[in-house]
């Protein structure tokens, strides 16, 4: 409870005392010189740890095969939506008028959605 108080009150930049944590800015600092990672698992280094907290600049390396990874997601998304969209536009209460334009329209835009990069 002390510890908590102390955290809130103090610094961001004020040291650890005993076995209370320091301030946040205090911790990000000591974790990226002891290659603590953070709570996502990342391992920051110390001039970009410095620069969060000093600066107020915030740096996130980019991994690029996950960044890969989420963009196929996101496609395969876009196109589950897309499907769902075509199922609806057979209902029996959508004339087939509408339905020939929704289908146009929709592969109009799956064809956008592959194209993607």
């Amino acid at each position: 409870m002390i510890g908590y108080i102390y955290r809130q009150l103090a610094p961001s930049l004020a040291p650890a005392i005993g076995d209370m944590k320091g301030g946040y800015s205090w911790e990000k600092i000591t974790d990226a010189i002891s290659k603590r990672p953070d709570y996502a698992g990342r391992v920051k280094d110390l001039p970009i740890a410095l620069l969060d907290t000093l600066a107020g600049l915030k740096i996130t390396p980019v991994d690029v095969t996950q960044s890969e990874q989420f963009a196929i997601i996101d496609k395969q998304k876009k196109l589950i939506d897309i499907r769902s969209q075509v199922l609806r536009l057979y209902r029996p209460d959508v004339s087939e008028k509408a339905r020939e334009q929704g289908v146009k329209n929709l592969f109009k835009n799956m064809q956008r959605i592959l194209k993607e990069k």
